[in-house]
């Protein structure tokens, strides 16, 4: 089984669901709860902040102010150049 480094706990999470991402390529798939986060690279850190009741999922983004994050309904073209 693939694994990916993940966690603060300094384990590895595993790779539970492969999916299709939005380019196509496969995806890794987490579960994870309420107040538990996500490292990508060393210096983003995505951490779940709430799950209400209809299933509706915050999350809070922790990561450089040069990178650029956008929900995927918002226009990918940005004025001054930036996608």
């Amino acid at each position: 089984m693939e694994r990916h480094n993940a966690a603060m706990t300094g384990k590895a999470a595993t790779r539970t669901e492969v999916g299709r991402g939005w380019k196509g390529a496969d995806m890794l798939v987490l579960s994870r709860k309420h107040g538990q986060r996500i490292l990508i690279g060393d210096d983003i850190v995505i951490t779940v902040v709430a799950i209400s009741t209809d299933n509706k999922v915050r999350i809070g983004i922790d990561a450089p102010r040069d990178v650029l994050i956008l929900r995927e309904e918002v226009p990918r073209e940005l004025p001054g150049g930036a996608k």
